[in-house]
């Protein structure tokens, strides 16, 4: 069995609104996506299926915001895939994310 390396995801905002970027290029592993917007900022959205382009794909998981200062922001933890992860949202949005 291969151990994944788990390496942190570069570039870590948004750059378009509401365009597809990618997360992670290649097929992983699986990895975690976390969004560190203000309370209240728009969710980010992780496609597993490699979206492109700015329409959001249904298959997209939604990350949201913390709800209020007594609350963690939003994870999400995708499974291994064949080929790119990408996500979605308000430009400016931050987040932490690791791919494996």
């Amino acid at each position: 069995m291969t151990v994944p390396t788990w390496a942190p995801v570069p570039d870590n905002t948004i750059d378009v609104t509401n365009t597809y970027q990618v997360l992670c290029a290649v097929a992983h592993s699986g990895g975690t996506i976390q969004h560190q917007g203000p309370v209240g900022s728009g969710s980010l959205w992780v496609d597993v299926t490699g979206a492109t382009g700015t329409t959001r794909s249904t298959a997209a998981m939604e990350v949201v915001a913390r709800a209020s200062a007594a609350t963690g922001p939003g994870v999400y933890r995708f499974p291994p895939t064949k080929g790119a992860v990408t996500v979605y949202g308000p430009a400016g949005t931050t987040f932490q994310a690791f791919c494996g």
